[in-house]
């Protein structure tokens, strides 16, 4: 299985993965200017990411995101995994239907009445 975020997403899909696994600085650089907002402004070295269970620092949209520290801090390989799921943060972060949610269902199908 591809490597894959405790949300769901595929790692290779994200570009900020993509960017730090190549090592390209000139797409982070771009990447930093495509997700500025008038109220967030990341940098390039902002844009850095080697996947949710890395001990390097996320991306700096992926650091607080509230589903990988749930996940870390319950000790599930993925949401999909966890007892209760899903939860009211999944709820809320993924709609029913997205891709990664369904792969999240996937996983909990699959998990069977072990949880």
């Amino acid at each position: 299985m591809p490597e894959m975020a405790f949300c769901g997403l595929l790692c290779g899909t994200c570009p900020v993965y993509r960017a730090t696994a190549a090592g390209d600085r000139d797409l982070m650089v771009r990447l930093a200017r495509d997700y500025a907002t008038d109220t967030f402004r990341p940098r390039a070295e902002d844009m850095h990411c080697r996947g949710c269970r890395s001990e390097a620092p996320c991306a700096v949209m992926c650091g607080a995101c509230p589903m990988r520290l749930c996940a870390a801090e319950r000790g599930v390989e993925s949401c999909g995994l966890c007892p209760d799921y899903p939860c009211q943060t999944v709820e809320q972060m993924i709609p029913a239907g997205a891709p990664h949610r369904l792969r999240l269902d996937g996983i909990r199908g699959s998990a069977g009445e072990a949880l």
